[in-house]
């Protein structure tokens, strides 16, 4: 089943493409869990849309889990990257400036990955969470 999101309009006749299995209207237009997107519903269909669908409807596409969870590894490892960075510290005020610059891009990265793939910030520490109990678990 794959899930979508109305952005634009609420949905009616020719707000969507034809051929949905469920649709749930809002009352009025509501943030998407704690992204910045904001939609006036959404839409579940059998089959994925296509770009082009997607587009001409102005929809939002919510990833599937094995999708999140790539994303999630994927920002994982920027965020190990960004705590490495962040953390040194060297004689060389210029490259130490440079560093800093680096740090910030990644951090926007991280938020732009997690936001564009509607992951929020408590899915993000949730799974950040899970990795760190099942590493302990294999400690012991």
């Amino acid at each position: 089943m794959y899930k979508y999101y109305v952005l634009y309009r609420p949905i009616g006749i020719g707000t969507v493409p034809n051929g949905f299995v469920e649709k749930i209207n809002y009352e009025e237009r509501q943030r998407v869990k704690d992204t910045t997107y904001k939609a006036f519903g959404e839409v579940y269909y059998e089959e994925r849309l296509s770009e082009k669908e997607i587009y001409d409807y102005e929809l939002k596409e919510e990833p599937t889990q094995e999708e999140k969870n790539k994303v999630l590894e994927d920002v994982k490892k920027l965020d190990d990257v960004y705590e490495r960075i962040k953390d040194l510290k060297l004689n060389d005020e210029r490259l130490e400036q440079k560093i800093e610059k680096v740090s910030e891009y990644i951090n926007r990265e991280i938020c732009t990955q997690l936001n564009n793939n509607i992951i929020s910030h408590k899915e993000y520490l949730n799974y950040i969470e899970s990795i760190t109990e099942e590493k302990e678990e294999e400690t012991l």
